[in-house]
């Protein structure tokens, strides 16, 4: 938590996926949702991208859960070529 306080830093997308799978485990999926997408504007990580799309899934928001499942996707299949 208090490394997100000195956004922008090297470890600002790490920090903030670590927040994410936290408030996820914890069941508070709109805050996990949040520190994900913070994080993601940092660095693209398919791992934080899978939490939100199962934080969308969790609050009921099966539009947005398929959207990043979907982008979840693309970046395992980019990998595996």
């Amino acid at each position: 938590l208090e490394a997100s306080k000195h956004d922008p830093s090297d470890v600002s997308a790490h920090a903030h996926a670590n927040l994410a799978w936290i408030n996820r485990r914890q069941g508070k999926p709109e805050l996990a949702i949040e520190e994900a997408k913070k994080s993601l504007t940092y660095r693209t990580d398919k791992d934080v991208i899978f939490g939100l799309a199962i934080a969308y899934q969790d609050i009921g928001d099966f539009e947005n859960a398929i959207a990043w499942l979907k982008r979840y996707l693309e970046l395992e299949d980019d990998q595996s070529k």
